[in-house]
């Protein structure tokens, strides 16, 4: 690959771009497909620019479960094939409890479905109408986590398999907000929208502890736009709605979405 690719990804996503060459280069080599872990949307893009718009060597296509599920699986294969559906290995797990005397968060059920040692990119979705809990990941993976997983949070839970028609419409308790920044820098912006001072709001970008649009942002001067969501770690989501134009004292007023960590 050119060097010329790699200058458009930080040094912290290049491993990733290496990987997917590798993915790419199997399918050339060896004529058969090859199919990811469950990649986050930033990820996805990186994987689209690499791979390119289309080729008469290989074709590729993601698939998380649902149309607009945020983690996917990408799938790379051969002209000759046709991917479909069951090509992704994906299954549906519903965990049932006792929901009169429990209540369970996206936390709780995160940390225990990781708690085994697994890294994040085992895992699809998370799903919740509030009451019923679900997630999907890969048919390889299912005897594991119905075998480990016994517990989220105080609650005895049990994992099953479950139809992808039972699958609930997952509600996210976006909560919107106008704030007023002095401008539209990343450290600004997260003070405001967190109610954190300048300095904890800027620590935590210099931790590497932001996403924006899925990619790690260490830059507190970097600035934010609409459309983008911004990851925060121990805080939640932030979504950036629109601009409102300038307060009378000169700041950048902003429509923002919040959907705090549960």
């Amino acid at each position: 690959m050119s060097g010329d690719l790699f200058q458009h990804f930080p040094a912290e996503e290049k491993n990733f771009v290496e990987q997917v060459l590798d993915w790419q280069g199997q399918v050339l080599d060896q004529y058969r497909p090859i199919l990811s872990d469950f990649l986050d949307p930033r990820e996805q893009v990186i994987a689209q620019t690499v791979l390119g718009q289309s080729h008469s060597d290989y074709r590729y296509a993601f698939w998380g479960g649902y149309d607009q599920a945020e983690r996917q699986r990408l799938l790379i294969y051969p002209p000759y094939l046709e991917a479909e559906e069951v090509d992704y290995d994906l299954v549906l797990v519903e965990i049932s409890y006792a929901k009169k005397f429990n209540q369970l968060s996206h936390r709780q059920v995160l940390g225990s479905l990781l708690g085994q040692g697994l890294e994040r990119k085992v895992l699809g979705d998370i799903l919740s109408d509030g009451e019923r809990w679900q997630f999907i990941t890969s048919q390889e993976l299912l005897p594991f986590f119905i075998q480990e997983v016994d517990r989220v949070g105080r609650a005895k839970v049990a994992l099953q398999p479950i139809p992808w028609s039972d699958r609930v419409q997952s509600q996210e308790n976006w909560q919107e907000r106008p704030i007023s920044a002095a401008s539209l820098r990343l450290d600004l912006v997260l003070a405001e929208a967190l109610n954190l001072s300048r300095t904890k709001a800027k620590s935590l970008v210099q931790a590497k502890g932001i996403k924006q649009n899925w990619q790690v942002q260490d830059r507190v001067d970097r600035e934010v736009a609409v459309g983008d969501t911004l990851s925060v770690r121990g805080y939640g989501r932030l979504y950036i709605d629109q601009i409102l134009g300038q307060s009378k004292k000169g700041k950048v007023r902003l429509a923002i979405q919040y959907l705090a960590n549960q």
